[in-house]
């Protein structure tokens, strides 16, 4: 009919600001981690598919999609509200001024239309074609000053080198196609927080002597006095694979000197290091196992291995907004059980690495966040329930509402069953491999189950407290070679000590810093 308006329904006239505004909400979540932009890959389109399937089913309850966006809208908000909390009185602080400047002024802009979005409906206003524009238009406006905050604090730069990186092109020397590797398989275990044997038996009342012998049967090697130079696992993994102390780790450099946030330049430390280069120049291929810890996770590889179940940065997604309230209050198991399941298929995973025929030498990193807390088994395996909270992953028991008899009792039956788990892997590699492999299990550190020491001065520290943290597990089956290691292997030596035995070079040991900042013993 001539004169009439048309009335079909056009794209921007829906509501896509619930939408808008979760992406900008898991966007924001993630320029706050030095994670790998694929560790949360889940996030984009599981928040996009669940708004929109909210905002569906309200508008078809409702019969206007105007309210129905709006309602979905209101109810992100208030979902996120704890985590925007905590964002204005943790996050803001730390940004230089004028990137802290802009997120006040969308937050202010955004608390501005929400107020008279409010004042509308007070005064009994129609939820009109108009008001889901403005709303569109807001939502679009905080997606962008997101991404502009990523890209300016290089977050998208790092986001294209992990991307390309992982079961891509690795960035750092790339496996040779030209030299055929002649040397051993090596696979590494890391028991994440698990301590040497002489800890175990002192402060937790665990004698371990069971499973080092079955590792002695097996044909390995146990360190009595092995231990590692730093506390914290972003600490001691980055001087195991470059083979040296933090302070001269020539990324690291500008982190010392102050001119570089620690994140994401810790993450690329460990994923860009001398040891991988030095493997792939003789021919290796890089594999990784992800143990879930985001930070820390070995991504920039030949191939990559990830069970599918939650992982840290989820979790702690989950965990900063109500959202993470709701589920777990459904669900208390949720998060435990995942990392449970996590720990299992890491285990058996490893043994099918090694059943590839022809496929070259290769180097196998295996992490596994076990015994680290949450504790979730049981001496028997059986599940312990552990609640997703802000101090879910805390190494301490303060942290996690225990006193110190119920972690010890906990920390021991983990590491109880984790025993047999191990053994069961390192048999699977052993059984699967064509020739008999270089195996390494070991720890990045122990736990602190005495005090919060880390809040405690060093110069203040009680040595048997500090000896429970950098007491850490070392074992080695080495075929063919005798006396590798020597008793009192540290952390940061231990692939100098391989690749001097099976490749022939000359590294030695590296001489620790005369005062290094974060060092802790010699």
């Amino acid at each position: 009919m001539t004169g009439q308006p048309d009335r079909r329904l056009r794209v921007t006239d829906l509501p896509w600001h619930p939408i808008i505004l979760a992406l900008a909400i898991v966007l924001t979540f993630w320029v706050d981690q030095p994670v790998s932009p694929l560790a949360g890959i889940r996030l984009v389109p599981g928040a996009a598919v669940v708004v929109a399937g909210l905002t569906a089913l309200l508008w078809l309850v409702l019969r206007n999609r105007h309210r129905a966006g709006l309602i979905a809208s209101a109810v992100i908000v208030v979902l996120w509200a704890k985590h925007g909390a905590r964002f204005v009185a943790s996050v803001l602080p730390r940004l230089d001024p004028w990137v802290a400047a802009v997120w006040l002024a969308v937050i202010g802009l955004a608390i501005l239309i929400a107020l008279r979005i409010v004042l509308r409906l007070a005064r009994g206003a129609s939820h009109s074609e108009r008001t889901t524009k403005r709303l569109n238009l807001a939502a679009m406006v905080l997606l962008m000053a997101t991404m502009a905050s990523a890209a300016l604090g290089g977050n998208l730069g790092t986001a294209i080198l992990d991307i390309r990186a992982q079961n891509g092109t690795p960035q750092t020397a790339v496996a040779s196609t030209e030299v055929t590797a002649d040397g051993p398989d090596i696979f590494v275990f890391l028991l994440d927080m698990y301590p040497r044997a002489d800890v175990l038996a002192e402060r937790y009342g665990l004698d371990n002597t069971p499973f080092l012998a079955a590792l002695d049967d097996r044909g390995f090697t146990v360190a009595d006095d092995s231990r590692t130079a730093y506390a914290y696992t972003h600490l001691a993994l980055p001087t195991f694979l470059h083979m040296d102390y933090m302070e001269r780790i020539p990324s690291m450099r500008a982190v010392f000197e102050g001119k570089a946030p620690p994140r994401p330049d810790l993450r690329l430390a460990i994923n860009q290091n001398p040891v991988f280069d030095f493997l792939r120049e003789r021919g290796y291929a890089v594999s990784s196992v992800s143990s879930g810890f985001e930070d820390y996770t070995v991504r920039h590889v030949e191939r990559f291995w990830d069970g599918g179940e939650l992982n840290e940065f989820e979790l702690q997604f989950l965990e900063s907004t109500f959202l993470g309230d709701v589920l777990t209050a459904a669900a208390p198991d949720l998060a435990s059980g995942h990392l449970r399941a996590r720990i299992r298929s890491i285990l058996q995973q490893a043994p099918s690495t090694a059943d590839t025929t022809g496929a070259g030498s290769r180097l196998v990193f295996v992490h596994v966040p076990a015994p680290h807390t949450p504790i979730v088994f049981g001496p028997d395996g059986e599940p312990v329930i552990a609640r997703l909270d802000s101090d879910f992953f805390q190494d301490r028991h303060v942290k996690l509402g225990l006193d110190p008899e119920g972690f010890t009792e906990a920390f021991r039956g983990e590491v109880t069953y984790l025993n047999t788990l191990v053994l069961d892997a390192i048999d699977g590699v052993l059984a699967r491999s064509a020739e008999p492999p270089v195996i390494l299990v070991l720890s990045d550190h122990g736990p602190s189950s005495g005090v919060s020491w880390d809040e405690i001065p060093r110069d203040e520290r009680e040595p048997s407290v500090l000896r429970e943290r950098i007491a850490n597990l070392f074992a080695a089956y080495t075929p063919g070679k005798q006396d590798v290691f020597p008793d009192d292997v540290s952390l940061v030596n231990v692939f100098r000590h391989l690749f001097d035995a099976y490749f022939g070079t000359s590294l030695g040991t590296a001489t620790p810093p005369v005062d290094g900042a974060h060092y802790v013993l010699p």
